[in-house]
């Protein structure tokens, strides 16, 4: 008995590209998935770098807090926190303060924008937005 392969001509080489082909296929899927979770993590990355940024400008306004505004608001004339001017943003309206603080850039190149109030209670609140790339991230403390 003899077989005609005449007819199956060409069937291992469409194989060999179906299974090319289904490789190739798996290896693209793999790749997209593996570059967006790579781009995932540098956003997070991104993330936690402008929150620490932020973090930064809140401990900053605390220590000013704590070692350059007295009980009423005054600035002793020793705390240069920010260049020339003792007080920055400080008018004299001692009893609702509302202090700008410049934009202050870290040396990872992240950097934060602090605002610090005085309210009529007593109690002051620090809001504090840290900014590393295109990632913002905010913290809001309130000292009573």
């Amino acid at each position: 008995m003899i077989k005609n392969f005449q007819k199956e001509k060409g069937v291992s080489l469409f194989l060999a590209l179906m299974v090319m082909s289904l490789l190739f296929s798996v290896t693209l899927g793999v790749s997209s998935i593996l570059i967006s979770q790579a781009r995932v993590f540098r956003i997070m990355q991104g993330s936690v770098t402008a929150f620490y940024a932020a973090e930064t400008g809140v401990e900053q306004t605390l220590y000013l807090d704590k070692v350059c505004w007295d009980n009423e608001g005054n600035c002793p004339s020793f705390c240069l926190p920010l260049g020339e001017d003792p007080c920055p943003g400080l008018t004299d309206d001692y009893e609702l303060p509302n202090v700008d603080f410049p934009d202050a850039i870290l040396d990872n190149g992240a950097s934060y924008k602090t605002t610090y109030t005085v309210w009529g209670d007593g109690s002051r609140t620090i809001k504090s937005i840290g900014l590393y790339k295109d990632v913002t991230r905010a913290i809001e403390a309130t000292l009573p």
